[in-house]
């Protein structure tokens, strides 16, 4: 594992080709600034710096963000290690729906349209404007202010056929918690009306076809999307709510198919006892995955499969509570920690058995650990935020061509100098005895190889070409370290 920055705040919202975009908060300033992570040198550059900046998003295998600068509001495209500028207002920007090849979003109260070379107002509502805009494949539908009240729209993406259909409510009431989330031809969303109790709805862009499916007494809105606590999965809508009188005091776990009869709970006490908190809701080989609490506080995952809706044990065999899932290649990598050695948290690498989930890492200190979290899988490697208990949030790589699962890798010391390096690199303070040294370039080649028996060695890198070079040192017991330099 390779130490990358030092961070005062990081995330990893998406990766491009080669490239990884950081999203870092300066310390002094308190802006957020976007950086290029060439994943192949490691190299890092910041590329666009903004008070502000939201929903990042692909749209025709480009990427584009909105930010906020100074009170001023920008959607941008990033192209290379550049951005450019498609948009510019003094009024908030919002819910970017692809719809027909087309990119659609809100001002305000104005409906716009982007065709990838230069953008056009579809529709001016009144100053309420627009409260939130989903999209299937037939039709976008929003929500938006009109005559005093709030109403569903539907709309083809242009001018003449964009109109309303449903009232929701009447006056100005707060409401800004919706969610739409498309399933199939229809759209689900969260609405209180007036004083009751937040609903969930659905709508397939007509009167008769919009109904309300159940009130919930609380629905998760801090991060749901982060979180993962709605999905989309069979033809259905899974998500997070509390019902009223619940006496549990805790949150279940939802289903609907978008009738009253078919939104239901998912299980109860009788199929899995005292689960708390479903959420990270995430698919994987066909099948939906998710994490509960149980009475200890720890995490433990199931999943439900398109023939068969009663939840069952995911990774059943193994203590492992685990956090964080993503795809990396025809598995997944998780944070978790062995509920039976105590251990703190690693990354975990599964196909979905036993025989095959371990530990890829060992970063964990004493009874410190790291937490990693935001694991972005480029290639081989893997990328992820930890949380260092000295120097704070940190960026690392995880390569498994530097690292080792060996129980015997504890690690040898030694020193490198200069860094960068261009004719004659020094490596200094290594240990007695036979050891092993190898460099490889960041393309996985190894490049040199070779034994050792002193404490201090020179190597000449004149025929290395320009980059990044990890360095390799293996003791007699196999014990191993693992540095990085720049040949210039």
């Amino acid at each position: 594992m390779i130490h990358l920055a030092i961070l005062l705040t990081i995330a990893i919202p998406l990766w491009l080709h080669r490239i990884i975009i950081c999203t870092t908060t300066t310390e002094i300033e308190g802006k957020t600034v976007f950086n290029a992570l060439n994943t192949e040198d490691l190299s890092f550059s910041p590329i666009f710096e903004a008070e502000y900046i939201y929903n990042i998003f692909q749209y025709n295998e480009e990427w584009y963000f909105a930010s906020q600068d100074n009170d001023v509001f920008q959607l941008s495209k990033l192209n290379g290690q550049e951005t450019n500028s498609i948009y510019t207002s003094d009024e908030y920007m919002g819910d970017f729906v692809e719809f027909k090849g087309d990119l659609y979003f809100y001002e305000d109260n104005l409906m716009v349209k982007y065709d990838g070379t230069g953008t056009e107002i579809i529709y001016t509502f009144e100053s309420w404007g627009i409260f939130e805009m989903s999209a299937t494949e037939d039709q976008i539908i929003l929500i938006a202010q009109i005559d005093d009240a709030r109403y569903l729209v539907t709309s083809d993406g242009t001018t003449g056929n964009t109109s309303k259909y449903f009232k929701l409510n009447e006056g100005s009431e707060f409401n800004s918690k919706i969610l739409m989330t498309p399933v199939g031809h229809k759209v689900f969303f969260w609405f209180k009306q007036n004083d009751e109790n937040y609903a969930l709805f659905v709508t397939d862009g007509t009167e008769s076809g919009t109904k309300k499916l159940i009130e919930l007494n609380k629905i998760t809105f801090e991060k749901p999307k982060l979180n993962q606590s709605i999905v989309a999965y069979n033809n259905k809508l899974y998500f997070k709510g509390w019902l009223p009188g619940n006496t549990q005091n805790n949150y279940d776990m939802f289903v609907s198919d978008g009738t009253v009869a078919g939104t239901k709970l998912v299980f109860d006490d009788s199929v899995i006892m005292n689960a708390k908190s479903p959420e990270l809701f995430h698919i994987y080989n066909d099948d939906l995955i998710f994490k509960v609490r149980n009475d200890w506080w720890n995490p433990v995952w199931y999943k439900i499969t398109k023939s068969n809706s009663t939840p069952i044990r995911f990774l059943p065999e193994l203590s492992i509570g685990s956090t964080y899932m993503v795809d990396y290649s025809d598995n997944v990598i998780f944070s978790a920690f062995d509920e039976d050695e105590w251990k703190n948290v690693e990354i975990y690498k599964s196909d979905g058995t036993a025989n095959n989930t371990f530990a890829l890492t060992d970063i964990s200190t004493d009874d410190r650990s790291y937490y990693p979290f935001d694991l972005t899988a480029v290639g081989e490697k893997i990328f992820f935020i930890g949380d260092d208990p000295e120097f704070g949030r940190e960026l690392h790589v995880y390569d498994p061509l530097l690292n080792s699962t060996n129980d015997q890798a504890t690690k040898t010391a030694f020193d490198i100098y200069p860094n960068p390096v261009s004719q004659l690199l020094s490596i200094d303070n290594l240990e007695e005895g036979n050891k092993l040294v190898k460099i490889i370039n960041n393309q996985g080649q190894l490049i040199y190889e070779e034994n050792h028996f002193t404490k201090s060695i020179q190597i000449s890198t004149s025929n290395f070409n320009i980059g990044m070079y990890y360095i390799q040192v293996f003791g007699e017991h196999n014990e191993y370290s693992v540095k990085n330099f720049i040949k210039n």
